[in-house]
């Protein structure tokens, strides 16, 4: 999908406006909308993300802690094998060697976590 992306501006404040471009908006539909002399930019799914994250600090913001808490599930998850198999004697020194690695990743994690 299609969109285009543009500055309003009302009360003296930016806010974006997207308009999508698909079955029943034309290109030539959501451009009509745009007031006259703004300046606009017809971006595809990425593109339009990235425009409107840069109204929206809050929501990137909020983006980023989800992502890393997942990556700290997913750590947490990968580290249940080799726990299981020190936890019944039978681990190796790749066992503890993998749960180093991901402890040190998990603490990079944590520690950009404590700046956000």
């Amino acid at each position: 999908m299609r969109y285009v992306c543009f500055e309003q501006i009302s009360n003296g404040q930016k806010t974006p406006r997207i308009i999508g471009i698909g079955t029943e908006t034309t290109l030539e539909a959501a451009v009509s909308e745009v007031p006259p002399g703004t300046a606009y930019q017809v971006l595809d799914e990425e593109a339009k993300q990235a425009f409107w994250d840069a109204y929206h600090p809050a929501v990137v913001h909020a983006r980023r802690i989800d992502e890393l808490m997942a990556k700290l599930d997913q750590i947490d998850r990968q580290s249940i094998r080799p726990l299981r198999a020190i936890a019944k004697g039978m681990g190796t020194v790749f066992d503890r060697q993998r749960l180093e690695e991901l402890e040190i990743e998990a603490e990079k994690i944590r520690e950009e976590l404590a700046g956000l």
